[in-house]
């Protein structure tokens, strides 16, 4: 897992990993977010919701984020 940092004033959204286990749903980002890249966005089955201004988020933190099914 890995930290997400502060954004910054706009929302955005992380192509995201979830996958299941006995203690919910982990989700955790894709390693390259580049827009220009499609690899990372074919992968993701999901997307994590970064609010504007939203502070970083430390791993085990809980998100909000969009299913891609």
């Amino acid at each position: 897992m890995v930290q997400i940092d502060s954004n910054g004033a706009r929302e955005s959204f992380l192509r995201g990993i979830v996958n299941s286990s006995s203690e919910g749903y982990q989700v955790r980002p894709v390693p390259n977010q580049d827009s220009s890249l499609l690899l990372p966005f074919a992968t993701a089955n999901a997307l994590i919701r970064r609010t504007a201004k939203a502070p970083a988020i430390k791993v085990g933190d809980s998100v909000e984020f969009v299913w891609l099914r």
